[in-house]
């Protein structure tokens, strides 16, 4: 069974971690973003990982849009914060 995931991030490293990761026996459909996007099709995806920290939008404003889209109105999203030099101060 193909379970599709959406990533969501603006660091190529994470994105590719991301799909390396989720994608280990290859029965995950993963579409890759370094922004948000319009449209959760075509993949319609069972989960959503999304970077908190993107430089234009927050992850909590993308997750609030992404979740005014009809087709990903019940896809469960997760936050992620990766960060590679050190702690970072949160901005919520």
């Amino acid at each position: 069974m193909t379970v599709n995931v959406l990533v969501v991030d603006d660091e190529e490293r994470v994105l590719g971690l991301a799909k390396s990761t989720i994608d280990l026996d290859g029965s995950h459909g993963i579409r890759m973003a370094a922004r948000p996007p319009r449209r959760a099709t075509p993949i319609n995806p069972a989960l959503s990982l999304l970077d908190m920290l993107m430089p234009k939008k927050g992850g909590i404003t993308v997750c609030r849009g992404l979740k005014e889209l009809p087709e990903m109105h019940n896809v469960k999203i997760t936050l992620l914060v990766v960060t590679a030099a050190g702690p970072q101060p949160r901005p919520w």
